[in-house]
C-alpha cells in the first residue's frame, strides 16, 4: 500500500499484505472517527464533546420523554446508551443520547429499526426537558426544539 493509505496500523505498517491491493470498503464499515476501546478492546461509551453524530435512522419529531416505558411515538433522551432500551425502540419516533458511538449496539439497532439517532449530544438530558417538542436528524445529529407538537 502507498504512505497515504487509510488502511495501515496506528504503527504506520500496511493493513494489507505486501503487495496486495488495499481491500475498499463501503462507507457503512468505515471505521468511527470517534471510537474509545477498553485496555480490554470493549468499545466504551464516549462522553459528549459538543458535536453531535448522527448514527442514522432518518429524521423524526415528538414529544421529550426521559425514563422508563415510554409511550409510542416519542423521542427518548438518556445518558447512555443501554443495551436494555432495545425492546422499546419500535414504539420511538427518535433516541438522543448524550454519550455513545455510531458502532453502539443500541445504536446500531436503533438504525436498523428506522429509530433516528442522535449520539454524543451534550447536554441532552438538561437542555430538552420532558414535554419538550424535538425534531431529531439521525443524518446530521441535529435536534431542535420545535414550537408547537407535530
Amino acid at each position: 500500500t502507498s504512505p497515504t493509505s487509510p488502511w495501515r496500523t496506528c504503527a504506520g505498517r500496511s493493513a494489507t499484505p505486501t503487495g496486495a491491493p488495499p481491500r475498499s470498503r463501503p462507507p457503512w464499515a468505515r471505521p468511527c472517527r470517534r471510537l474509545r476501546l477498553s485496555d480490554r478492546g470493549l468499545v466504551l461509551p464516549m462522553p459528549g464533546t459538543g458535536r453531535s453524530t448522527g448514527a442514522g435512522g432518518g429524521r423524526g419529531t415528538g414529544v421529550v420523554h426521559q425514563g422508563s416505558d415510554p409511550p409510542r411515538g416519542v423521542v427518548l433522551v438518556v445518558r447512555t446508551l443501554d443495551p436494555s432500551l432495545a425492546p422499546l425502540l419500535p414504539r420511538l419516533a427518535g433516541l438522543v443520547a448524550e454519550t455513545g458511538s455510531v458502532p453502539a449496539h443500541l445504536a446500531i439497532l436503533a438504525r436498523e429499526q428506522g429509530v433516528p439517532t442522535v449520539v454524543g449530544h451534550a447536554g441532552a438530558v438538561d437542555g430538552y426537558p420532558p414535554g419538550r417538542v424535538v425534531h431529531v436528524d439521525g443524518s446530521t445529529g441535529r435536534v431542535e426544539a420545535q414550537e408547537a407538537a407535530p
